[in-house]
């Protein structure tokens, strides 16, 4: 833990994703505790200088489209599965973040610190899923859904919550560090790729677009990555459904490209260490369940099968009486 405020200069640092991850954790346990530099933190700008204006290249429409087109659905699945999640933490909480979303940044701000009943515990969950689930279609996104659950997390209360207090808010900033991250990496292959976009061969276009505007430009190493620190982080804290879910996120990348010998050895090894960290037999459950459609290859197993078992294992954590079938 941090003796002193951070300086200016490393939470800087800190929003633009350059800090070491020591030095990154140490700024996330004090900004947990310290409204000071959290308030500090949400005046800093996230990258500097202007923004690049992208002279496209007339060839690259038709790719631009078909991005756009795959963004959107991906958009549609990630918001049908924040329904299921929302849902089962709740439908007050699902319609908080609609209506929270639905206004400006100031009076989103304004309402989180001037209505009482708003921040709650599931409102700050759903707006951490959604962060995560943003990661990989919209970094932007994710470090505005991050910043709302720390504040949020800032305002609940311990005499409700008890110790699942001081967890959610050092969890929230720990997912603001990783979305600061994520889209500091984003803004840089952007603009990688606009300036080899504006350039060809002395000043004319070239034949065929660059390699990296054809293949997918989110920082996926960073992503998996990051779920990596977060289920260790929840294992930590003795978290067994979070790590689970969480768990659940790492699995969507390959369940959605077919690699099955990945999705057999994540949830052999997750099963594994949940035996031996304590989580909830419900949650282990639900890794069971999945492995046995692995196994059996049917119902499909797709990433909206990863979605309702989310919201399923949400369920049984919320509602003890509820058992899996």
């Amino acid at each position: 833990m941090m003796s002193s405020h951070p300086d200016p200069e490393t939470l800087t640092r800190f929003v633009r994703g350059t800090l070491g991850r020591e030095q990154r954790r140490e700024v996330e346990q004090h900004l947990a505790t310290c409204p000071l530099c959290s308030a500090t933190l949400d005046s800093i700008p996230p990258a500097p200088g202007p923004e690049t204006v992208v002279r496209w290249r007339a060839h690259l429409f038709a790719e631009r489209r078909r991005r756009s087109e795959q963004e959107e659905e991906q958009r549609r699945s990630r918001d049908e599965t924040a329904r299921a999640l929302g849902g089962v933490i709740g439908g007050l909480a699902e319609r908080q973040v609609r209506e929270l979303l639905a206004g400006s940044e100031h009076e989103r701000r304004r309402r989180l610190r001037e209505e009482e009943g708003l921040p709650t515990l599931p409102l700050c969950e759903l707006l951490l899923a959604r962060c995560r689930a943003a990661w990989r279609v919209d970094p932007d996104e994710a470090v505005e859904l991050a910043r709302l659950a720390a504040q949020v997390a800032e305002r609940l209360d311990p005499g409700v919550y008890g110790g699942r207090v001081e967890g959610a808010r050092s969890l929230a900033w720990m997912h603001q560090g990783i979305a600061y991250r994520i889209a500091a990496e984003w803004r840089e292959l952007q603009e990688n790729a606009s300036a080899v976009a504006e350039a060809g061969p002395e000043g004319e276009e070239a034949d065929e677009p660059p390699l990296f505007l054809t293949d997918p430009q989110l920082p996926r190493y960073e992503i998996e990555n990051a779920l990596w620190e977060l289920r260790d982080a929840y294992l930590d804290r003795g978290m067994g459904f979070d790590a689970v879910l969480v768990t659940l996120d790492l699995l969507e990348e390959p369940v959605r490209e077919k690699r099955r010998g990945e999705v057999r050895r994540l949830l052999e090894e997750s099963l594994a260490l949940g035996e031996t960290q304590g989580v909830p037999a419900a949650a282990l459950d639900a890794l069971r369940a999945l492995r046995e459609v692995e196994d059996r290859g049917e119902p499909p197993f797709t990433p909206e099968l990863l979605g309702r078992t989310a919201a399923l294992l949400l369920r049984v954590r919320n509602d003890p009486q509820h058992r899996w079938s």
